[in-house]
């Protein structure tokens, strides 16, 4: 598949590797500069930029990491919020304080996904946006307790965040609330908490990431569903169209790691397409599939030798 026109940066190894080997950062600036290192390290020939300068709604906002390659743009949102710890690496002190706040901190995050979607949204020059979250504060991974005013941003685990819109609880007061609106989200998000047990025996010495993976799911779906729609008609060809939507597809996948199943259950979820549509998509899907699982020339075969009603109809039998 031709990628050429995206960015093939590996942001979760990346977190890994700078998690791994840092193990713990002074605050959010040291995290935020240690990771974007770690990047340019990866991805020699990308632009890598701190703070840049966005337009949103006629107004200036700020990337905390912003790449730039082959003139597509990922935006990383980065939070890191500490809770205490005091330890030397080598002998370098660290001394960490706990930032509290929690239900604070849960609304920032989500507000940081929100506004990458927006982004989105305005540029078609930004392919794909990453919010990850950094802590060594386990509560963030636990449930809130149930009278908790700001359950609609808290993300713990084995809690997807979901689209819609977020509000506080009617029991927060205005010094919790003052100028922090309702945040509405057009996807659902999966929550997945990786830990880090970098100070065994240490109080807080864990610590927990997750990332969340923004896309503008209309544009994808604008240009799949135009696919679709033209595979219904007798004049389009539908070797190439289908070889259109495989590479589409198969892009969208390398981008954020996800199998094709994923992918599929991804599009069930957030879009809001007939059920026709879906049993194409499961069909083409299926189709990759048998690419993937037979072999990278399993595709050309299936046009020389067959008709592709009769070969995908025969990867239902063999695949479901």
């Amino acid at each position: 598949m031709n990628c050429n026109n995206y960015l093939n940066v590996d942001i979760f190894d990346a977190i890994h590797q700078v998690i791994e080997k840092r193990k713990i950062f002074h605050n959010e600036a040291d995290f935020q500069f240690s990771l974007a290192w770690k990047i340019k390290e990866m991805n020699k020939d990308l632009e890598v930029r701190l703070e840049r300068v966005c337009s949103l709604n006629n107004k200036n906002c700020y990337i905390d990491i912003y790449l730039n390659g082959n003139n597509k743009i990922i935006p990383i949102e980065l939070k890191y919020k500490t809770n205490n710890i005091e330890v030397f690496e080598g002998d370098e002190p660290y001394s960490l304080k706990k930032q509290g706040a929690k239900d604070l901190a849960c609304y920032d995050y989500i507000k940081d996904i929100c506004r990458i979607e927006s982004i989105m949204k305005c540029d078609d020059t930004f392919q794909v946006g990453y919010a990850v979250f950094l802590t060594n504060d386990s509560s963030y991974v636990n449930i809130p307790r149930e009278n908790s005013g700001y359950l609609d941003f808290s993300f713990e685990i084995g809690k997807n965040i979901t689209k819609g819109i977020k509000c506080w609880g009617e029991n927060l007061g205005d010094g919790t609330t003052k100028g922090r609106h309702p945040i509405e989200l057009n996807n659902e998000y999966s929550v997945d908490w990786i830990t880090y047990d970098n100070y065994p025996g240490s109080k807080n010495g864990k610590f927990y990431s997750t990332v969340a993976i923004i896309r503008d799911y209309s544009k994808l779906k604008e240009q799949i569903s135009r696919l679709f729609f033209d595979l219904q008609k007798n004049d389009y060809n539908e070797k190439s169209i289908i070889y259109k939507i495989i590479e589409l597809i198969n892009e969208h996948c390398l981008l954020e790691g996800k199998s094709y199943q994923d992918y599929l259950q991804d599009i069930k979820n957030n879009w809001n397409i007939s059920k026709l549509n879906i049993n194409q998509c499961g069909l083409y899907l299926k189709y990759i599939i048998a690419n993937e699982r037979f072999g990278e020339g399993f595709i050309h075969k299936c046009f020389v030798n067959g008709t592709i009603s009769s070969i995908l109809f025969q990867m239902l039998d063999l695949l479901d």
